[in-house]
């Protein structure tokens, strides 16, 4: 660790870290050094998720980094993580379909499906008390919560999302997107492209490396997404996203496969061969 500390895990540091010097110099650079994981940088955060109360002590996040059309093994690599070592851990190799993974380094040459057309970050929404719910004025309402069930099932997962509120057992307010910032779990800063965008979320918590996990904002009728050429596009929540609504197991297609998950999953993938998947 940066600190001279050690870590048995591999991928606990996010991607943000590598970037956090070229946002707000002196601080940024002195979170990377020190690894301050309470230190919040005001770009970390959108303007329209007021939930503004700073809830627990770690540094909040709005934007994730995109894995691509996939649901299982987002931060599985096969160097740091091998099977013969992990007791079976690591028993599926990971596949890294979107731009981000463990311990990845897509380069640029990488993304045959075109810069403009393959997604780099998104948005999520942040729990607003410290609770399993959003309180909205009187209203109880789910958005901002996630699921600890359907994990591997898209379908499922949809279909636990009923008038605003899981009808399953949700994780709890600490296991939600956005409340540790320069952390590398999935939950916590990563999203995929098989739920259209502002679809409700399913994960493990990250022990398992995997879940359904949609951007999510609190823009009326979708998200913003930044593209690989540098480009932010607002992306509706009524996206073509294929047969990712009726999917029932982990969505994990291989390496330069075709994407199941219609223009959605196309967007996601960077060489899946559907470099005229268009908005």
């Amino acid at each position: 660790m940066p600190d001279g500390s050690s870590y048995a895990g591999a991928g606990g540091l996010s991607g943000l870290t590598k970037l956090a010097p070229f946002l707000e110099a002196s601080e940024a650079a002195a979170a990377v050094t020190n690894y301050n994981s309470t230190l919040q940088l005001p770009i970390m955060l959108c303007p329209s998720d007021n939930a503004m109360d700073r809830i627990g002590s770690t540094a909040l996040l709005n934007y994730a980094f995109s894995a691509g059309d996939q649901t299982a093994n987002m931060h599985f690599d096969w160097e740091v993580c091998p099977v013969t070592t992990n007791s079976g851990t690591c028993a599926t190799r990971g596949v890294v379909r979107g731009l981000f993974g463990l311990n990845s380094a897509i380069k640029y040459s990488m993304i045959t499906d075109g810069l403009s057309q393959t997604l780099a970050m998104s948005e999520m929404v942040r729990p607003r008390v410290a609770d399993k719910t959003v309180i909205e004025g009187s209203v109880v309402n789910d958005f901002a919560a996630t699921s600890s069930q359907n994990v591997s099932s898209p379908r499922g997962c949809n279909q636990s999302f009923v008038g605003g509120q899981y009808t399953t057992n949700r994780n709890s307010w600490l296991r939600s997107p956005g409340m540790y910032g320069w952390a590398g779990r999935p939950p916590y800063g990563m999203i995929n492209t098989v739920l259209r965008p502002n679809g409700p979320v399913c994960h493990d918590g990250g022990t398992g490396g995997g879940g359904i996990q949609p951007p999510r904002s609190r823009h009326a009728g979708g998200v913003l997404a930044l593209f690989a050429d540098g480009a932010v596009q607002f992306v509706s929540e009524n996206v073509d996203n294929g047969s990712g609504d009726t999917l029932t197991s982990p969505v994990v297609p291989g390496e330069g496969s075709a994407t199941q998950c219609g223009v959605w999953g196309a967007l996601g993938s960077r060489a899946g061969g559907e470099g005229n998947a268009k908005l």
